[in-house]
């Protein structure tokens, strides 16, 4: 429904995955959770995983699996008695739980009022939560899932203390001294919080049975894997505070701590890597109207709104009740692979027995979006009953079921186009049951282009190429002086540098549009003389062709030199086409030009350019940009320059 294999971000000899996850802004983080951005190596993993996961659920290797997790909430206090805040009372923490199962299972309290294109993606995850029946050496707890912890007893500051940095307080001082083993609990903790403190809970992402980056901060390990949350903001009693006191801050932590991003990716319309949830162009609060923010993001990102009533999203408690197919195949995915996730849940000793009868089967199934013709896709099967039923698909007109159409989720191939109906019949010892769905208007679907950068133009071998000579005798000003053009001098003052981005690379996507550029800047030659008046990089956005040039504007980002050159320097720049692409010398200042707004192209355009203006003005200010050394035929017209003494566009093939 929502593909998120459209937003592309075209860049100036640079690359679309630069603005990946580590290139948030800080204007578009959390502001309610303090659970960190995790680390692009970690990303690179978890999306392998889930992608591993996919598939072989999609071949009938593996299948969703229900899980219980064991609880224990470590209720921090300063020896208040027990149900005075923060030392909360067990009805408190026995209400957190049936939140958590409620909206692991597809069933808030609201879900019946979701709008009708969101409503066939609420997501039973087959996440259930107890709370712990004993300690960690087999001790029965007095009380079930909670263990209370006097801090002044422990001589730790008090949790609300104005001055405490409470988040590295908690990682650093509190949660290694009183965790429990994550491989059979999992570990929550409780306190009060500084009052300026705007955040109300934090997470560790999932580590890796097979992850070999290391242990990035975002990562839980043996002695801080776990969740944080506000006491206020835990379960829905009295002593819970809105508009964050129906327990979904715990819900969202948890789904931090199962892989699920925010919904808009850390940053400005960036990604969560779920194609069912719509772009989201940043946190969204309170509790907004049906449909909210139709296509902030850009033309078809979202068309029916924003997902504001998903758990990863910053709204109301009041206003949230779903998650989504995709965020419970990552879920899922944390559970099997997770270090310290895929021994729990299996585990039933530590939880009060749980017995079953016997259930009628209601078969029931639905799809993401409507498949494609020789494309396999997978149904999420909704089915219940107990005994676990037998499992029977069929299709008008006939369809090729992988690895058998007897599995629970067989992977579906349509072979022609046209109308179908997919009927699943499921049987146990209680009775039979069967479901049907009409999938209208199977089409063969574009191809969605796999990479969209235009760094493969650039060698990592290559070296600055000087396209006018570094001094000219003849003209004023070009013996010294005006350094850093491209990759040369600018003796000339020319004004802009422009690369033309071919429409091949953006034509096959349905609502093309430009989110950044990014530039990479050479550090030796990217140089402010002055802090007090800064000049101004434009980036600017042009139409026209290969041949004739840039022609009209249509969009044009500025930011300030100094913050140009300011920027960490590296020698390795990451994105789609090859992850790791080292240059030998830590130099590469990769800068984006982060637009207001996406800016969307016509498919029926040859292409743009994408432009850099040069302080051509300011004899003391400079910079240098990588190009590629003159990979292309003599005769490439790709690169032009607007110059000084004409105001006119040159292709810059004559002027090598």
């Amino acid at each position: 429904m929502f593909k998120k294999l459209s937003l592309i971000c075209l860049t100036l000899f640079s690359s679309a995955a630069l603005i990946a996850q580590n290139n948030h802004s800080k204007e578009y983080q959390s502001k309610l959770s303090a659970t960190e951005v995790p680390s692009q190596e970690w990303n690179d993993w978890f999306n392998q995983e889930v992608e591993k996961f996919e598939k072989n659920l999609q071949t009938g290797k593996v299948n969703t699996v229900n899980y219980t997790i064991p609880v224990i909430f470590h209720i921090i206090h300063t020896n208040q008695n027990v149900g005075t805040f923060p030392n909360l009372d067990t009805n408190q923490i026995k209400s957190q739980i049936k939140v958590l199962n409620k909206d692991f299972a597809g069933t808030g309290f609201s879900y019946t009022n979701c709008p009708a294109p969101f409503a066939n993606l609420i997501s039973n995850t087959g996440i259930k939560f107890c709370l712990a029946r004993v300690d960690p050496n087999n001790v029965v707890l007095s009380e079930r899932g909670i263990v209370r912890i006097n801090a002044n007893t422990q001589g730790w500051q008090n949790p609300s203390t104005a001055t405490l940095n409470l988040i590295n307080y908690m990682k650093t001082v509190i949660i290694p001294a009183t965790i429990w083993d994550p491989n059979k609990y999992l570990n929550i903790w409780i306190s009060d919080k500084p009052a300026s403190q705007t955040e109300l809970g934090f997470a560790t992402y999932p580590a890796g049975t097979n992850f070999s980056g290391g242990f990035p901060s975002a990562v839980g390990t043996s002695s801080t894997d776990g969740i944080w949350c506000w006491g206020r903001a835990v379960g829905d009693t009295l002593l819970a505070q809105a508009p964050n006191h129906k327990g979904r801050v715990l819900t969202r932590e948890t789904g931090h701590w199962l892989g699920l991003r925010n919904l808009w990716g850390d940053g400005n319309c960036l990604t969560d890597y779920c194609n069912d949830t719509p772009w989201a162009k940043q946190a969204n609060t309170g509790c907004p109207p049906y449909p909210s923010y139709v296509n902030r993001c850009g033309l078809g990102q979202s068309p029916d709104g924003e997902m504001t009533m998903n758990f990863m999203d910053e709204t109301d408690d009041s206003c949230k009740y779903m998650f989504t197919p995709r965020q419970t195949i990552r879920m899922q995915t944390a559970m099997s692979q997770g270090t310290y996730r895929n021994t729990l849940g299996l585990n039933t000793s530590l939880c009060a027995a749980v017995t079953q009868t016997p259930q009628a089967p209601n078969a029931g199934f639905y799809l993401n979006d409507v498949p494609c013709v020789n494309v396999p896709f997978t149904p999420i099967n909704t089915s219940t009953g107990w005994p676990t039923p037998t499992y029977q698909w069929s299709s008008s007109p006939a369809a090729g079921y992988y690895p058998s159409a007897n599995v629970a989720q067989p992977s579906i191939t349509f072979n022609s186009t046209g109308n179908y109906t997919l009927y699943l019949t499921i049987t146990n010892s209680v009775n039979i049951s069967t479901y049907s769905l009409v999938i209208p208007s199977v089409t063969t679907c574009p191809a969605e282009p796999l990479c969209l950068d235009t760094i493969q133009i650039i060698k990592n071998t290559d070296t600055l190429t000087t396209y006018l000579a570094a001094t000219n005798s003849l003209v004023l000003g070009c013996q010294t002086g005006y350094v850093g053009y491209l990759t040369g001098s600018n003796c000339f003052k020319d004004k802009e540098f422009a690369q033309f981005i071919p429409a091949n690379t953006f034509n096959t996507i349905q609502y093309p549009q430009v989110n950044s550029v990014i530039v990479l800047f050479d550090a030796n030659g990217t140089k402010p003389t002055s802090t007090l008046s800064p000049t101004q990089i434009s980036c600017k956005l042009y139409g026209g062709t290969v041949g004739a040039g840039p022609s009209s504007q249509f969009a044009i980002k500025s930011d300030s030199l100094v913050k140009i050159a300011a920027t960490t320097k590296t020698n390795t720049i990451k994105y789609c086409g090859t992850p790791n692409y080292t240059f030998t010398t830590s130099r590469i200042i990769p800068y984006k030009f982060d637009f207001a707004a996406p800016i969307p192209l016509t498919p029926s355009i040859p292409g743009f350019f994408a432009a850099i203006e040069t302080p051509y003005l300011s004899p003391g200010d400079s910079i240098n940009i990588f190009s590629n050394t003159k990979t292309n035929t003599s005769n490439d017209s790709s690169s032009w320059v607007l110059q000084n003494a004409t105001n006119n566009w040159r292709t810059m093939r004559y002027l090598k």
